[in-house]
């Protein structure tokens, strides 16, 4: 989950476990070639996808004021908007939107560059400090030997490019 001050009201945070970020998902028949911001460019004025109540949402909300924010309810729903043609990109989490676009290659595109940064964590209960301080402790074991990195890219091979 996004690290953001509304949410450390609500639950601790772990220590980050990686920097990540937003990037946009879009048609393969209908996107800029030379990357990311031509494509973002090309759509700025259009419908855009988002899961509501996420940091893409927000982004989206206040980076594209002429365009038209479409609302979903999960980024499944928004991915089926976009190849039916009712948005013409979805913001995201980029972790998110390179699976997907990998999973979908013939129809979606996603790029490497991301349009913020954002601090990736678990979030615990408030309630569970015992915890919180475990998953820390995990966490910088992890860091010092390296395999935080290992399972990153496991699961996100991009992030070692």
């Amino acid at each position: 989950m996004t690290i953001t001050q509304a949410r450390e009201y609500r639950v601790n945070f772990t220590k980050p476990y990686m920097v990540a970020g937003l990037t946009a998902l879009f048609r393969r028949s209908d996107y800029a070639p030379a990357g990311l911001m031509p494509s973002i460019i090309r759509h700025q004025n259009s419908n855009v996808g988002v899961v509501k109540n996420t940091t893409g949402a927000f982004y989206a909300e206040r980076s594209y004021p002429n365009a038209r924010i479409i609302q979903h309810s999960d980024l499944k729903s928004a991915i089926s908007a976009l190849q039916r043609k009712k948005v013409d990109m979805v913001i995201h989490d980029a972790p998110l939107v390179w699976w997907s676009a990998s999973r979908n290659e013939t129809d979606l595109v996603a790029f490497r560059e991301l349009l913020n940064n954002e601090r990736l964590a678990w979030a615990i209960s408030k309630n569970n400090r015992e915890l919180l301080n475990e998953v820390n402790e995990v966490l910088m074991e992890w860091r010092e030997r390296g395999s935080g990195l290992d399972i990153l890219q496991n699961w996100f091979p991009r992030l070692g490019n």
